[in-house]
């Protein structure tokens, strides 16, 4: 299975480059009392974008989304046909999630959470 490689030119920099499993990192911040996941990459002029943000809930319904995955995938594997109320199943929550993630990052746009790193809060601003 290929992996997802995603082309990015950078705001600040315009340096083109390949997004994928070896540049994307995760981070686990605590804003306004909710424990959140923030998915990001920084280009090499230091800029960081942030492209997605997940709380116990995404990850919960894309633990949901595995496991029909992996029930598809082992019928094929078989040589069984794909039941349609996995289908159905995948196809609902991946609206889901998709609709909880995008509200997630509307609730967090402009949110500060302080970079250990940095030694600075840094504002959350998503690039998708």
């Amino acid at each position: 299975m290929e992996k997802l490689q995603i082309p990015f030119i950078c705001s600040e920099c315009k340096r083109n480059f390949v997004l994928n499993n070896n540049v994307v990192k995760k981070l686990s911040v605590i804003i306004d009392g909710e424990a959140i996941d923030l998915t990001y990459f920084d280009c090499e002029c230091g800029k960081r974008f942030f492209v997605q943000v997940d709380n116990d809930e995404t990850k919960s319904i894309l633990r949901r989304i595995i496991t029909i995955v992996a029930a598809i995938s082992a019928a094929k594997s078989e040589g069984k046909g794909v039941k349609r109320k996995y289908s159905v199943r995948y196809k609902m929550l991946s609206g889901k999630l998709k609709r909880r993630r995008f509200e997630l990052m509307k609730k967090y746009e402009g949110k500060a959470y302080f970079d250990s790193e940095k030694k600075e809060n840094v504002e959350i601003h998503f690039s998708v």
